[in-house]
């Protein structure tokens, strides 16, 4: 891990202390193993192994929750500590023109597309709103339980000071009815986004994909 030293991130509003952690696998690539080991050290909880449950999400203990993504070469790994929270957190690059038509077409609605049309960087939002929307699902599914489209969720306002505010179109859990507002978290780095959400921990498995 020596040659992947990971930048780190604060989590704004973080409601236990937590650990975001961007890694770039490079060439000799660190492991998932390595990857989450070396973030356990930072949040100082047991560095453990983490299992995966049938559907390949990892299963995390008692001690700390977390959520993992990837893109291209880079690695997002966030931990938190205690297991009264659920994660997801996910990771995007900019959207290039062909990106921004697609994810507008089919990731975004008619008021989204309107705030779409407002901004000057449309690649970067769209990468945003289609990343908020991915980690969303991660830390969402465990409770609901089945896959769900882009059009349950929806952003209500442009992204501003590290935050999105989207609100959920359909009942999708007794914990999630239509209406819940949700905040998304996020940072820029270069030429890509990452964004978290946090909820209350329903279950004790957080979705990587």
């Amino acid at each position: 891990m020596e040659n992947h030293a990971p930048e780190y991130f604060e989590l704004q509003d973080a409601p236990v202390d937590a650990v975001l952690a961007l890694y770039d696998r490079g060439a000799d690539a660190p492991t998932r193993a390595d990857i989450i080991h070396a973030t356990q050290r930072r949040l100082g909880v047991p560095e453990i192994p983490i299992p995966s449950g049938p559907d390949g999400a990892p299963v995390w203990p008692h001690t700390h929750h977390g959520s993992l993504s990837y893109w291209r070469s880079k690695t997002v790994c966030l931990l938190a500590k205690g297991n009264a929270w659920d994660w997801g957190v996910d990771i995007e690059g900019h959207a290039d023109a062909e990106a921004v038509q697609a994810i507008s077409d089919e990731a975004m609605d008619a008021s989204e597309c309107s705030i779409l049309g407002e901004t000057d960087d449309k690649g970067r939002f769209c990468a945003l709103a289609f990343s908020g929307k991915e980690s969303f699902f991660k830390v969402a599914f465990p409770r609901v339980g089945r896959v769900f489209g882009f059009e349950a969720l929806r952003l209500v306002s442009p992204p501003r000071s590290g935050q999105m505010q989207f609100v959920t179109t359909l009942p999708l859990a007794p914990s999630l009815p239509r209406g819940t507002k949700v905040t998304v978290n996020f940072v820029d780095i270069q030429r890509a986004v990452i964004t978290w959400t946090v909820l209350q921990a329903f279950s004790h498995n957080s979705l990587a994909r």
